[in-house]
């Protein structure tokens, strides 16, 4: 009885037993794959929708149904990296973390991770690039304070280069948008529910030339520094700032936008002088990233709307050329591209400082850049605008 009684508790307890055991058999590294893995997968799904969503009302209900809520994969990823703070699979949960703190939402799992890396990667010259991830949030003050910390603090030299260049993009990330939140006063509802009122505050508080001057100085003061590396960071990091010193005083508003000689998907020459005349939308794009394909429909729109008009969308693609004709067809989308090859980075990519996509300016009939376009929704009102001055030019 006592053996049958024993075999009946074994029995009920399996499905939670067993589920302990498997727990416990994961490991580490296998937990962040798993975590990594399940986010990816939503993402995904968040960007196919987007891409097929027909209207701004589909776009809009996708945002806000779809996005994955990144709270409780955060959670997740933190407590491996508090776990195992010196082992590679933390440093991974920490980097993956960085990534996923956008908004004011995610202010507290960012504080988290900030005292995570003040406490165990302060000087661990291996852990600098990370630093890059914070430059790619909204800009904030306690991102701000963290970078010039970090840069003040630190006893090693790379780790110290990396503070200096991150905290030089984050202040040009912050200069664009106070730039966009003073150039649209009427949007400061819809930009405070995005950013959060501490956030929008602060940004509005900045001014943009200030802040570009100070971005400079970091640069310069990183590239000067480099040659004291004791690692290959040294020289990728001037390599970085070449491209971001050529991006701040060739590529900014108000600039005529350096010429691009290549050629195109026939392997024909191709020069943006040719389009002179033209208001030109110069978009960066790739077939494998959600984010480009999810900007299709606008594209198709923009196309159509301005057919028969002086408006032209010139793409940069660095994949395969026959693969791009076919997704131009495909998506009803043909317009002249340059071929960006051999890379997905290619030349015209990495002449332009581009290290994201989609990148988009958008040029004036006389070439001069009127924008570049950070956020995609916004793209059609952009060249609305633009097309208006140049018809009010022509009357």
């Amino acid at each position: 009885m006592q053996m049958l009684l024993s075999g009946v508790a074994w029995l009920t307890m399996t499905p939670f037993a067993v589920s302990i055991v498997q727990e416990q058999l994961t490991s580490p590294k296998q937990q962040y794959e798993s975590i990594e893995k399940e986010y990816d997968q939503l993402l995904d799904h968040f960007y196919a929708l987007l891409e097929n969503a027909k209207t701004p009302q589909e776009k809009e209900k996708a945002h806000l149904e779809h996005f994955p809520n990144p709270a409780p994969f955060l959670k997740k990823m933190l407590q491996i990296a508090s776990a195992h703070p010196k082992e590679d699979v933390g440093y991974k949960a920490l980097r993956w973390s960085v990534a996923q703190c956008q908004g004011t939402s995610q202010a507290p799992y960012l504080a988290e991770v900030m005292q995570l890396f003040k406490k165990h990667r302060l000087n661990d010259p291996e852990a600098g690039p990370m630093l890059q991830s914070f430059s790619h949030l909204i800009p904030n003050e306690d991102i701000n304070q963290f970078l010039r910390y970090v840069l003040s603090k630190s006893a090693e030299i790379d780790m110290q280069l990396w503070a200096g260049y991150s905290l030089a993009r984050m202040l040009l990330r912050a200069a664009d948008l106070a730039e966009d939140i003073a150039r649209n006063p009427k949007e400061a509802g819809v930009t405070e529910k995005i950013l959060g009122k501490g956030i929008l505050r602060w940004v509005s508080l900045q001014k943009s030339n200030a802040l570009r001057r100070e971005a400079e100085a970091f640069f310069e003061r990183v590239s000067k520094d480099s040659g004291d590396s004791r690692t290959s960071d040294g020289a990728f990091l001037r390599l970085l700032v070449k491209g971001d010193l050529f991006e701040l005083r060739f590529l900014a508003e108000g600039k005529v936008a350096p010429e691009i000689d290549g050629v195109d998907l026939e392997g024909r020459r191709m020069k943006l002088s040719d389009y002179r005349g033209k208001v030109v939308l110069i978009d960066f794009w790739g077939d494998w990233s959600s984010p480009c394909r999810g900007m299709y429909a606008t594209k198709r729109k923009l196309l159509e709307k301005f057919k028969d008009q002086p408006f032209v969308i010139l793409g940069v693609n660095g994949d395969e050329r026959d693969k791009v004709k076919k997704v131009l067809e495909t998506q009803k989308l043909v317009s002249p591209t340059w071929s960006d090859q051999p890379t997905r980075n290619g030349p015209i990519a990495k002449s332009w400082n581009v290290n994201g996509w989609p990148t988009v300016y958008l040029l004036d009939d006389k070439g001069v850049i009127r924008s570049r376009i950070r956020i995609s929704e916004r793209i059609e009102d952009f060249v609305d605008e633009i097309m208006a001055e140049f018809k009010d030019k022509k009357r």
